[in-house]
């Protein structure tokens, strides 16, 4: 990544994690992660490009999983973390319920980290903590079928969900509706229907974020495995 491609990522708000991560591999040879987070920051601010509060706490997020990935198996570091990557300052003393969509994309971006940084293909192996904080704000949103991004959580959500009245034809049911060529098709009295919406939703969270993703890095020369 060149220089001026980095610094312009730093000054924006709207910036990823791991897009801040990447421009400061690119303005000290890769070496920022080492670095005491303070000793970063001044040096940032010393060239003009130190990033805003919420943008700072984003960098500071992916440094941290990069350094010990405890998102894995600590529900409340999972937690933070997905606010983080969402946009919003993480407070460490609580544990704040996020969106699905936030947990997809989160989820999303964690990966991303890892196979940059680490070189570990596919999804991250997940801990039972932060698999049932995940199945937990699922059930609590009403769905029966983890997203894709989040099927290590789904063994916990069954083990939630399993006693729901027609768990089984729900599940069936949730297929067809999501199979169904009417797409556009909302029935707010119908469990299926509504679970439905809730995880198309989800999924056009990420697209959206993916394609803000792979144009704020066009022309840095890194690829990630989207």
């Amino acid at each position: 990544m060149l220089r001026d491609k980095a610094i312009a990522i730093l000054k924006d708000p709207e910036s990823f994690g791991i897009s801040l991560s990447l421009a400061c591999d690119a303005l000290t040879n890769g070496a920022h992660a080492a670095w005491e987070f303070d000793t970063l920051l001044t040096y940032l601010d010393e060239i003009g490009c130190l990033p805003d509060e919420e943008a700072r706490d984003r960098l500071l997020a992916v440094t941290a999983i990069r350094l010990c990935p405890s998102h894995l198996w600590d529900f409340k570091v999972y937690n933070n973390l997905m606010e983080s990557l969402n946009g919003r300052i993480a407070l460490p003393e609580s544990v704040n319920e996020c969106s699905v969509g936030e947990l997809v994309w989160g989820t999303t971006e964690a990966r991303y980290v890892a196979n940059h940084y680490d070189g570990r293909p596919g999804p991250e192996e997940y801990g039972d903590d932060t698999a049932m904080y995940v199945a937990c704000v699922l059930a609590h949103n009403g769905l029966v079928t983890v997203p894709p991004e989040l099927t290590f959580a789904s063994k916990h959500l069954d083990m939630i969900t399993s006693n729901t009245h027609n768990f089984t034809k729900l599940k069936e049911d949730l297929v067809k509706v999501l199979t169904s060529t009417k797409v556009d098709y909302y029935d707010e009295d119908d469990a299926a229907s509504v679970q439905a919406r809730i995880l198309r939703e989800a999924a056009l969270y990420l697209k959206t974020r993916k394609d803000l993703l792979k144009s704020q890095l066009e022309g840095s020369n890194v690829s990630l495995n989207y």
